[in-house]
Protein backbone atom coordinates (compact mmCIF):
# COMPACT_ATOMS: atom_id res chain seq x y z
CA UNK A 1 0.00 0.00 0.00
CA UNK A 2 1.38 3.39 -0.98
CA UNK A 3 2.15 5.95 1.68
CA UNK A 4 -0.45 8.38 0.30
CA UNK A 5 -3.16 5.72 0.55
CA UNK A 6 -2.13 5.00 4.13
CA UNK A 7 -2.33 8.70 5.00
CA UNK A 8 -5.78 8.95 3.37
CA UNK A 9 -6.94 5.83 5.23
CA UNK A 10 -5.67 7.20 8.55
CA UNK A 11 -7.40 10.53 7.85
CA UNK A 12 -10.72 8.81 7.11
CA UNK A 13 -10.44 6.66 10.24
CA UNK A 14 -9.78 9.67 12.48
CA UNK A 15 -12.54 11.64 10.74
CA UNK A 16 -14.94 8.79 11.46
CA UNK A 17 -13.82 8.71 15.11
CA UNK A 18 -14.30 12.47 15.38
CA UNK A 19 -17.77 12.31 13.82
CA UNK A 20 -18.74 9.43 16.12
CA UNK A 21 -17.53 11.42 19.13
CA UNK A 22 -19.59 14.43 18.01
CA UNK A 23 -22.78 12.35 17.69
CA UNK A 24 -22.18 10.66 21.05
CA UNK A 25 -21.60 14.00 22.76
CA UNK A 26 -24.86 15.40 21.32
CA UNK A 27 -26.73 12.34 22.56
CA UNK A 28 -25.12 12.61 26.00
CA UNK A 29 -25.82 16.34 26.09
CA UNK A 30 -29.52 15.83 25.44
CA UNK A 31 -29.74 13.11 28.07
CA UNK A 32 -27.72 15.15 30.54
CA UNK A 33 -30.08 18.12 30.24
CA UNK A 34 -33.01 15.90 31.20
CA UNK A 35 -31.08 14.56 34.18
CA UNK A 36 -30.07 18.00 35.49
CA UNK A 37 -33.71 19.12 35.54
CA UNK A 38 -34.60 16.10 37.69
CA UNK A 39 -31.51 16.57 39.86
CA UNK A 40 -32.20 20.27 40.42
CA UNK A 41 -35.73 19.49 41.57
CA UNK A 42 -34.47 16.86 44.02
CA UNK A 43 -31.82 19.22 45.42
CA UNK A 44 -34.41 21.97 45.87
CA UNK A 45 -36.78 19.62 47.68
CA UNK A 46 -34.06 18.29 50.01
CA UNK A 47 -32.83 21.81 50.75
CA UNK A 48 -36.38 22.92 51.62
CA UNK A 49 -36.81 19.92 53.94
CA UNK A 50 -33.48 20.65 55.65
CA UNK A 51 -34.39 24.30 56.25
CA UNK A 52 -37.83 23.39 57.61
CA UNK A 53 -36.17 20.94 59.97
CA UNK A 54 -33.65 23.57 61.07
CA UNK A 55 -36.36 26.14 61.78
CA UNK A 56 -38.47 23.58 63.64
CA UNK A 57 -35.51 22.54 65.80
CA UNK A 58 -34.82 26.20 66.56
CA UNK A 59 -38.44 26.73 67.63
CA UNK A 60 -38.45 23.56 69.75
CA UNK A 61 -35.17 24.42 71.50
CA UNK A 62 -36.27 27.98 72.18
CA UNK A 63 -39.65 26.81 73.46
CA UNK A 64 -38.03 24.37 75.87
CA UNK A 65 -35.69 27.10 77.16
CA UNK A 66 -38.46 29.72 77.57
CA UNK A 67 -40.60 27.24 79.49
CA UNK A 68 -37.71 26.34 81.73
CA UNK A 69 -36.68 29.99 82.20
CA UNK A 70 -40.21 30.96 83.30
CA UNK A 71 -39.83 28.67 86.31
CA UNK A 72 -36.52 30.18 87.41
CA UNK A 73 -37.02 32.99 89.93
CA UNK A 74 -33.45 34.27 90.17
CA UNK A 75 -32.36 36.50 87.26
CA UNK A 76 -28.77 35.29 87.73
CA UNK A 77 -29.83 31.67 87.40
CA UNK A 78 -31.91 32.65 84.42
CA UNK A 79 -28.91 34.17 82.60
CA UNK A 80 -26.69 31.25 83.58
CA UNK A 81 -29.25 28.98 81.98
CA UNK A 82 -29.24 31.21 78.85
CA UNK A 83 -25.46 31.05 78.60
CA UNK A 84 -25.66 27.26 78.68
CA UNK A 85 -28.26 27.49 75.94
CA UNK A 86 -25.90 29.63 73.81
CA UNK A 87 -23.12 27.14 74.36
CA UNK A 88 -25.12 24.54 72.44
CA UNK A 89 -26.70 27.06 70.05
CA UNK A 90 -23.85 29.49 69.21
CA UNK A 91 -25.60 30.89 66.11
CA UNK A 92 -28.49 32.32 68.21
CA UNK A 93 -28.37 36.12 68.62
CA UNK A 94 -31.19 36.53 71.14
CA UNK A 95 -34.41 34.91 72.32
CA UNK A 96 -37.48 36.32 74.01
CA UNK A 97 -41.24 36.15 74.36
CA UNK A 98 -44.35 38.29 74.57
CA UNK A 99 -44.05 38.37 78.38
CA UNK A 100 -41.10 40.70 78.04
CA UNK A 101 -38.31 38.22 78.66
CA UNK A 102 -35.36 38.96 76.36
CA UNK A 103 -31.96 37.32 76.37
CA UNK A 104 -29.22 38.82 74.18
CA UNK A 105 -26.01 37.26 72.95
CA UNK A 106 -23.37 39.84 73.88
CA UNK A 107 -21.11 38.62 71.05
CA UNK A 108 -23.25 40.56 68.58
CA UNK A 109 -23.84 44.34 68.36
CA UNK A 110 -27.49 45.45 68.34
CA UNK A 111 -29.02 48.79 67.36
CA UNK A 112 -31.41 50.71 69.58
CA UNK A 113 -34.31 49.84 67.27
CA UNK A 114 -34.17 46.15 68.19
CA UNK A 115 -36.79 46.26 70.97
CA UNK A 116 -39.29 48.10 68.74
CA UNK A 117 -38.74 45.56 65.99
CA UNK A 118 -39.22 42.63 68.34
CA UNK A 119 -42.48 44.09 69.69
CA UNK A 120 -43.83 44.66 66.19
CA UNK A 121 -42.99 41.07 65.21
CA UNK A 122 -44.59 39.67 68.34
CA UNK A 123 -47.79 41.54 67.62
CA UNK A 124 -48.11 40.62 63.95
CA UNK A 125 -47.37 36.88 64.05
CA UNK A 126 -50.38 34.64 63.60
CA UNK A 127 -50.80 31.01 64.63
CA UNK A 128 -47.96 30.00 62.37
CA UNK A 129 -44.37 31.10 62.70
CA UNK A 130 -42.97 34.08 60.86
CA UNK A 131 -39.38 34.77 59.81
CA UNK A 132 -38.05 38.33 59.46
CA UNK A 133 -34.95 40.02 58.13
CA UNK A 134 -32.72 41.44 60.89
CA UNK A 135 -29.98 43.12 58.87
CA UNK A 136 -31.20 46.61 59.79
CA UNK A 137 -30.83 46.02 63.53
CA UNK A 138 -27.83 43.65 63.65
CA UNK A 139 -25.74 44.94 60.72
CA UNK A 140 -25.20 41.42 59.41
CA UNK A 141 -27.12 38.60 57.74
CA UNK A 142 -29.50 37.35 60.44
CA UNK A 143 -33.11 36.23 60.70
CA UNK A 144 -35.67 36.26 63.50
CA UNK A 145 -38.12 33.41 63.89
CA UNK A 146 -41.33 34.42 65.72
CA UNK A 147 -43.74 31.69 66.80
CA UNK A 148 -46.63 30.77 69.10
CA UNK A 149 -46.08 28.22 71.84
CA UNK A 150 -47.78 26.46 74.80
CA UNK A 151 -51.49 26.40 75.56
CA UNK A 152 -51.55 30.06 76.55
CA UNK A 153 -50.55 31.06 73.02
CA UNK A 154 -47.43 32.80 74.15
CA UNK A 155 -45.29 34.31 71.44
CA UNK A 156 -41.59 33.50 71.25
CA UNK A 157 -38.82 34.93 69.16
CA UNK A 158 -35.41 33.51 68.34
CA UNK A 159 -32.88 35.32 66.15
CA UNK A 160 -30.03 33.47 64.49
CA UNK A 161 -27.02 34.08 62.32
CA UNK A 162 -27.55 32.76 58.77
CA UNK A 163 -24.05 31.26 58.56
CA UNK A 164 -25.28 27.81 59.60
CA UNK A 165 -28.19 27.96 57.19
CA UNK A 166 -25.83 28.97 54.38
CA UNK A 167 -24.04 25.66 54.79
CA UNK A 168 -27.32 23.86 54.14
CA UNK A 169 -27.68 25.80 50.89
CA UNK A 170 -24.24 24.84 49.55
CA UNK A 171 -25.43 22.04 47.28
CA UNK A 172 -22.85 21.51 44.56
CA UNK A 173 -20.56 23.34 42.18
CA UNK A 174 -23.36 23.56 39.56
CA UNK A 175 -26.56 23.94 41.59
CA UNK A 176 -27.04 27.20 43.53
CA UNK A 177 -29.68 27.70 46.24
CA UNK A 178 -30.82 30.86 48.03
CA UNK A 179 -33.69 31.99 50.26
CA UNK A 180 -36.03 34.94 49.67
CA UNK A 181 -39.13 36.24 51.35
CA UNK A 182 -42.49 36.73 49.65
CA UNK A 183 -41.31 40.15 48.40
CA UNK A 184 -38.30 38.54 46.67
CA UNK A 185 -35.85 40.09 49.13
CA UNK A 186 -32.69 38.00 49.19
CA UNK A 187 -32.22 36.70 52.75
CA UNK A 188 -29.65 33.90 52.47
CA UNK A 189 -27.29 33.35 49.55
CA UNK A 190 -24.00 31.44 49.99
CA UNK A 191 -22.99 32.24 46.41
CA UNK A 192 -22.12 35.94 46.04
CA UNK A 193 -22.58 35.65 42.25
CA UNK A 194 -26.31 35.15 42.67
CA UNK A 195 -26.88 38.90 42.88
CA UNK A 196 -24.73 39.55 39.84
CA UNK A 197 -26.80 37.09 37.81
CA UNK A 198 -30.02 38.96 38.75
CA UNK A 199 -31.75 35.72 39.60
CA UNK A 200 -33.57 36.98 42.75
CA UNK A 201 -35.29 39.76 40.79
CA UNK A 202 -36.19 37.29 38.03
CA UNK A 203 -37.45 34.83 40.64
CA UNK A 204 -39.97 37.47 41.78
CA UNK A 205 -42.28 36.43 38.94
CA UNK A 206 -42.09 32.82 40.10
CA UNK A 207 -42.80 33.75 43.74
CA UNK A 208 -45.69 36.01 42.66
CA UNK A 209 -47.21 33.16 40.68
CA UNK A 210 -46.79 30.74 43.62
CA UNK A 211 -48.39 33.26 46.01
CA UNK A 212 -51.26 33.90 43.65
CA UNK A 213 -51.98 30.23 42.93
CA UNK A 214 -51.00 29.02 46.43
CA UNK A 215 -48.38 26.62 45.04
CA UNK A 216 -45.92 24.77 47.26
CA UNK A 217 -43.50 23.92 44.41
CA UNK A 218 -42.79 25.37 40.98
CA UNK A 219 -40.38 24.93 38.09
CA UNK A 220 -39.51 27.32 35.30
CA UNK A 221 -36.84 28.17 32.72
CA UNK A 222 -35.37 31.63 32.44
CA UNK A 223 -32.73 33.22 30.25
CA UNK A 224 -30.37 35.88 31.60
CA UNK A 225 -27.81 37.38 29.23
CA UNK A 226 -28.14 34.42 26.82
CA UNK A 227 -27.57 31.96 29.71
CA UNK A 228 -30.42 29.53 30.26
CA UNK A 229 -31.28 28.53 33.84
CA UNK A 230 -33.48 25.81 35.28
CA UNK A 231 -35.20 27.16 38.42
CA UNK A 232 -37.04 25.16 41.06
CA UNK A 233 -38.81 26.88 43.97
CA UNK A 234 -40.29 25.47 47.20
CA UNK A 235 -42.24 27.28 49.90
CA UNK A 236 -41.01 26.73 53.47
CA UNK A 237 -41.86 27.93 56.99
CA UNK A 238 -42.31 31.60 57.76
CA UNK A 239 -43.48 32.48 54.24
CA UNK A 240 -39.98 32.03 52.80
CA UNK A 241 -38.99 30.47 49.50
CA UNK A 242 -36.04 28.26 48.63
CA UNK A 243 -34.88 28.82 45.06
CA UNK A 244 -32.47 26.35 43.43
CA UNK A 245 -30.95 27.11 40.04
CA UNK A 246 -28.61 25.38 37.63
CA UNK A 247 -27.18 26.83 34.46
CA UNK A 248 -27.33 24.61 31.40
CA UNK A 249 -24.08 26.25 30.37
CA UNK A 250 -22.32 24.76 33.40
CA UNK A 251 -23.30 21.26 32.28
CA UNK A 252 -22.51 22.05 28.66
CA UNK A 253 -19.14 23.36 29.78
CA UNK A 254 -18.27 20.03 31.41
CA UNK A 255 -19.39 18.10 28.34
CA UNK A 256 -17.56 20.51 26.02
CA UNK A 257 -14.41 20.19 28.12
CA UNK A 258 -14.61 16.39 27.91
CA UNK A 259 -15.20 16.61 24.17
CA UNK A 260 -12.24 18.95 23.79
CA UNK A 261 -9.99 16.48 25.61
CA UNK A 262 -11.18 13.66 23.34
CA UNK A 263 -10.70 15.73 20.17
CA UNK A 264 -7.27 16.85 21.37
CA UNK A 265 -6.26 13.24 22.02
CA UNK A 266 -7.52 12.19 18.58
CA UNK A 267 -5.64 15.08 16.96
CA UNK A 268 -2.40 14.20 18.76
CA UNK A 269 -2.75 10.54 17.74
CA UNK A 270 -3.50 11.60 14.16
CA UNK A 271 -0.41 13.84 14.04
CA UNK A 272 1.75 11.03 15.44
CA UNK A 273 0.43 8.54 12.88
CA UNK A 274 0.94 10.93 9.96
CA UNK A 275 4.41 11.87 11.26
CA UNK A 276 5.42 8.21 11.45
CA UNK A 277 4.07 7.56 7.96
CA UNK A 278 6.07 10.50 6.60
CA UNK A 279 9.41 9.76 8.25
CA UNK A 280 9.43 5.99 8.07
CA UNK A 281 9.73 4.09 4.85
CA UNK A 282 7.58 1.16 4.13
CA UNK A 283 9.16 -2.00 5.48
CA UNK A 284 9.55 -3.92 2.26
CA UNK A 285 10.59 -7.47 1.72
CA UNK A 286 14.17 -7.71 0.48
CA UNK A 287 12.79 -9.46 -2.58
CA UNK A 288 10.78 -6.34 -3.48
CA UNK A 289 13.89 -4.18 -3.16
CA UNK A 290 15.94 -6.54 -5.29
CA UNK A 291 13.33 -6.52 -8.05
CA UNK A 292 13.89 -2.79 -8.51
CA UNK A 293 17.24 -3.56 -10.16
CA UNK A 294 15.67 -5.98 -12.63
CA UNK A 295 15.04 -4.96 -16.22
CA UNK A 296 13.39 -7.61 -18.33
CA UNK A 297 14.50 -8.07 -21.92
CA UNK A 298 12.28 -6.54 -24.55
CA UNK A 299 12.43 -9.42 -27.08
CA UNK A 300 12.23 -13.19 -27.02
CA UNK A 301 15.20 -15.48 -26.49
CA UNK A 302 16.70 -17.12 -29.58
CA UNK A 303 15.45 -20.65 -30.23
CA UNK A 304 18.71 -22.42 -31.05
CA UNK A 305 22.42 -21.90 -31.65
CA UNK A 306 25.09 -20.11 -29.65
CA UNK A 307 24.49 -17.03 -27.54
CA UNK A 308 26.16 -14.84 -24.96
CA UNK A 309 24.42 -15.68 -21.69
CA UNK A 310 24.54 -15.31 -17.95
CA UNK A 311 24.10 -18.68 -16.24
CA UNK A 312 22.89 -19.39 -12.72
CA UNK A 313 23.17 -22.77 -11.05
CA UNK A 314 21.72 -23.47 -7.58
CA UNK A 315 21.03 -26.49 -5.41
CA UNK A 316 20.32 -27.49 -1.81
CA UNK A 317 23.37 -28.20 0.31
CA UNK A 318 23.25 -31.51 2.23
CA UNK A 319 20.14 -32.51 0.32
CA UNK A 320 20.79 -36.23 0.77
CA UNK A 321 20.96 -36.02 4.57
CA UNK A 322 17.74 -33.99 4.65
CA UNK A 323 15.59 -36.33 2.56
CA UNK A 324 16.98 -39.45 4.27
CA UNK A 325 14.57 -38.76 7.15
CA UNK A 326 11.53 -38.16 4.90
CA UNK A 327 8.85 -40.35 3.37
CA UNK A 328 8.60 -40.52 -0.41
CA UNK A 329 5.55 -38.26 -0.63
CA UNK A 330 7.16 -35.76 1.75
CA UNK A 331 10.24 -35.62 -0.46
CA UNK A 332 8.09 -34.79 -3.49
CA UNK A 333 6.16 -32.12 -1.60
CA UNK A 334 9.36 -30.63 -0.19
CA UNK A 335 11.05 -30.50 -3.61
CA UNK A 336 7.99 -29.01 -5.32
CA UNK A 337 7.68 -26.30 -2.66
CA UNK A 338 11.37 -25.41 -2.87
CA UNK A 339 11.51 -25.41 -6.69
CA UNK A 340 8.32 -23.35 -6.95
CA UNK A 341 9.80 -20.57 -4.79
CA UNK A 342 13.16 -20.59 -6.57
CA UNK A 343 11.80 -20.66 -10.13
CA UNK A 344 9.57 -17.68 -9.25
CA UNK A 345 12.72 -15.68 -8.50
CA UNK A 346 14.13 -16.54 -11.95
CA UNK A 347 10.94 -15.65 -13.80
CA UNK A 348 10.49 -12.35 -11.96
CA UNK A 349 13.90 -11.22 -13.20
CA UNK A 350 13.33 -12.18 -16.83
CA UNK A 351 15.34 -15.40 -16.71
CA UNK A 352 14.56 -18.76 -18.26
CA UNK A 353 14.59 -21.95 -16.17
CA UNK A 354 16.42 -24.43 -18.40
CA UNK A 355 16.65 -27.39 -16.05
CA UNK A 356 15.27 -28.52 -12.69
CA UNK A 357 15.73 -31.66 -10.66
CA UNK A 358 14.64 -32.52 -7.13
CA UNK A 359 17.01 -29.94 -5.64
CA UNK A 360 18.77 -28.21 -8.54
CA UNK A 361 17.96 -25.28 -10.80
CA UNK A 362 19.81 -24.13 -13.91
CA UNK A 363 18.68 -20.84 -15.45
CA UNK A 364 19.95 -18.43 -18.07
CA UNK A 365 19.65 -14.78 -19.06
CA UNK A 366 20.55 -14.63 -22.74
CA UNK A 367 21.35 -11.66 -24.95
CA UNK A 368 18.83 -11.50 -27.79
CA UNK A 369 19.63 -10.89 -31.47
CA UNK A 370 18.17 -7.39 -31.51
CA UNK A 371 19.48 -6.17 -28.15
CA UNK A 372 22.54 -3.89 -27.88
CA UNK A 373 25.81 -5.23 -26.50
CA UNK A 374 25.40 -3.21 -23.26
CA UNK A 375 22.28 -5.26 -22.34
CA UNK A 376 24.58 -8.06 -21.28
CA UNK A 377 25.44 -6.02 -18.16
CA UNK A 378 21.74 -5.70 -17.33
CA UNK A 379 21.31 -9.45 -17.75
CA UNK A 380 24.16 -9.99 -15.28
CA UNK A 381 22.42 -7.65 -12.80
CA UNK A 382 19.16 -9.57 -13.32
CA UNK A 383 20.86 -12.92 -12.62
CA UNK A 384 22.52 -11.68 -9.41
CA UNK A 385 19.23 -10.10 -8.33
CA UNK A 386 17.56 -13.45 -8.88
CA UNK A 387 20.14 -15.16 -6.66
CA UNK A 388 19.53 -12.60 -3.90
CA UNK A 389 15.77 -13.09 -4.23
CA UNK A 390 16.36 -16.84 -3.82
CA UNK A 391 18.16 -16.05 -0.56
CA UNK A 392 15.14 -14.12 0.71
CA UNK A 393 12.68 -16.75 -0.47
CA UNK A 394 14.72 -19.40 1.31
CA UNK A 395 14.61 -17.37 4.54
CA UNK A 396 10.80 -17.28 4.31
CA UNK A 397 10.66 -21.01 3.61
CA UNK A 398 12.95 -21.72 6.57
CA UNK A 399 10.75 -19.58 8.82
CA UNK A 400 7.81 -21.84 8.00
CA UNK A 401 9.90 -24.95 8.52
CA UNK A 402 11.03 -23.77 11.96
CA UNK A 403 7.40 -23.10 12.92
CA UNK A 404 6.57 -26.66 11.79
CA UNK A 405 9.45 -28.09 13.85
CA UNK A 406 11.60 -28.89 10.79
CA UNK A 407 15.27 -28.18 10.28
CA UNK A 408 16.40 -25.25 8.13
CA UNK A 409 17.96 -25.74 4.71
CA UNK A 410 20.78 -23.95 2.90
CA UNK A 411 21.47 -23.60 -0.78
CA UNK A 412 24.54 -22.75 -2.81
CA UNK A 413 24.35 -20.61 -5.91
CA UNK A 414 26.84 -19.54 -8.60
CA UNK A 415 26.53 -17.04 -11.44
CA UNK A 416 28.84 -17.11 -14.50
CA UNK A 417 28.86 -15.67 -18.01
CA UNK A 418 29.94 -16.81 -21.46
CA UNK A 419 28.86 -18.32 -24.73
CA UNK A 420 26.47 -21.25 -24.43
CA UNK A 421 24.72 -23.56 -26.88
CA UNK A 422 20.95 -23.43 -26.50
CA UNK A 423 18.35 -25.65 -28.15
CA UNK A 424 15.55 -28.12 -27.70
CA UNK A 425 16.43 -31.73 -26.97
CA UNK A 426 13.69 -34.22 -27.75
CA UNK A 427 10.45 -33.79 -29.64
CA UNK A 428 8.16 -32.70 -26.82
CA UNK A 429 10.40 -30.31 -24.87
CA UNK A 430 9.31 -26.67 -24.95
CA UNK A 431 12.13 -25.18 -22.89
CA UNK A 432 15.58 -25.20 -24.54
CA UNK A 433 18.45 -26.84 -22.71
CA UNK A 434 21.81 -25.13 -22.42
CA UNK A 435 25.31 -26.57 -22.48
CA UNK A 436 28.76 -25.03 -22.53
CA UNK A 437 31.62 -23.86 -20.36
CA UNK A 438 29.56 -21.31 -18.34
CA UNK A 439 27.19 -24.11 -17.29
CA UNK A 440 30.06 -26.38 -16.16
CA UNK A 441 31.69 -23.48 -14.32
CA UNK A 442 28.48 -22.58 -12.45
CA UNK A 443 27.94 -26.21 -11.38
CA UNK A 444 31.46 -26.47 -9.94
CA UNK A 445 31.65 -23.00 -8.36
CA UNK A 446 28.34 -23.41 -6.48
CA UNK A 447 29.95 -26.25 -4.52
CA UNK A 448 32.49 -23.78 -3.09
CA UNK A 449 29.70 -22.20 -0.99
CA UNK A 450 30.01 -25.18 1.32
CA UNK A 451 33.72 -24.47 1.84
CA UNK A 452 33.41 -20.69 2.39
CA UNK A 453 30.11 -20.76 4.36
CA UNK A 454 28.38 -18.56 1.78
CA UNK A 455 25.42 -18.88 -0.56
CA UNK A 456 26.22 -16.86 -3.71
CA UNK A 457 29.55 -16.83 -5.59
CA UNK A 458 30.12 -15.04 -8.91
CA UNK A 459 32.98 -15.02 -11.39
CA UNK A 460 35.15 -12.02 -12.21
CA UNK A 461 33.35 -11.18 -15.43
CA UNK A 462 30.01 -11.04 -13.60
CA UNK A 463 31.54 -8.85 -10.90
CA UNK A 464 32.86 -6.44 -13.54
CA UNK A 465 29.40 -6.23 -15.13
CA UNK A 466 27.57 -5.67 -11.82
CA UNK A 467 30.22 -4.17 -9.52
CA UNK A 468 28.53 -0.77 -9.18
CA UNK A 469 25.22 -2.33 -8.16
CA UNK A 470 26.25 -4.94 -5.59
CA UNK A 471 28.37 -5.42 -2.48
CA UNK A 472 30.82 -8.27 -3.09
CA UNK A 473 34.07 -9.48 -1.54
CA UNK A 474 36.88 -11.21 -3.39
CA UNK A 475 37.85 -14.71 -2.22
CA UNK A 476 41.63 -14.56 -1.71
CA UNK A 477 43.49 -17.20 -3.78
CA UNK A 478 40.33 -18.57 -5.38
CA UNK A 479 40.22 -18.75 -9.19
CA UNK A 480 38.35 -20.54 -11.91
CA UNK A 481 39.97 -20.59 -15.36
CA UNK A 482 42.09 -17.59 -14.32
CA UNK A 483 39.02 -15.66 -13.18
CA UNK A 484 38.80 -14.36 -9.63
CA UNK A 485 35.82 -15.42 -7.58
CA UNK A 486 33.64 -13.10 -5.46
CA UNK A 487 31.13 -13.62 -2.63
CA UNK A 488 27.93 -11.62 -3.14
CA UNK A 489 26.86 -9.93 0.11
CA UNK A 490 23.99 -7.64 -0.90
CA UNK A 491 22.78 -4.88 -3.19
CA UNK A 492 24.40 -1.50 -2.83
CA UNK A 493 22.80 0.86 -0.26
CA UNK A 494 21.33 -2.05 1.72
CA UNK A 495 22.32 -2.13 5.36
CA UNK A 496 21.78 -5.77 6.31
CA UNK A 497 23.92 -7.66 5.51
CA UNK A 498 26.63 -5.20 4.59
CA UNK A 499 29.69 -7.31 5.32
CA UNK A 500 30.76 -10.92 5.08
CA UNK A 501 30.72 -11.55 8.82
CA UNK A 502 27.07 -10.47 9.14
CA UNK A 503 26.14 -12.50 6.07
CA UNK A 504 27.63 -15.67 7.55
CA UNK A 505 25.81 -15.07 10.83
CA UNK A 506 22.51 -14.76 8.97
CA UNK A 507 23.20 -17.84 6.84
CA UNK A 508 24.12 -19.84 9.93
CA UNK A 509 20.82 -18.89 11.59
CA UNK A 510 18.98 -19.84 8.41
CA UNK A 511 16.16 -17.33 9.02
Amino acid sequence: MKRSIKILTATLIFFFLGASTYLCINAVNSKQLEEIEISNKEINRKTADSLNQYFQNLVNNTTVFLDAASKIKSSKDSYDSYNKFLKYNPDVLFIGNSRGWYYYNTEYPFSSELDDKINSWLLTVDSTSGIYDMREVVNQFALACVFKYDSDSKTGVSAFNTGTVSKILRNSSSNKSFVTDSNSNLLIAPDVNIKKQKIPSTAAKIISKMEKENLEEYKDFITINTTKFVINASKIQGGLYVITTVSENSINHLITLTAFKIYLLLFILYVIVIFLLLITHRKKEPEHEIQKTVKKPESEIIKAGTALSVVLCSDILSYSSIIRKMKAEDIINFSNEYLHEMTQCVEKTGGLVNETSSNKITASWTVTNDSPETSHAQQAINAVASALMMRVALFKLNRQRVQNGQETIRCGCAVTSGVIVSGKIGGTQNIPSIIGEPVKAAEKIKELNRKYSTDIIITQNIYELTGTNIIAQEIPGAFYNSQKLYIVINLKNKKIPSDLKTLRQILTAGV
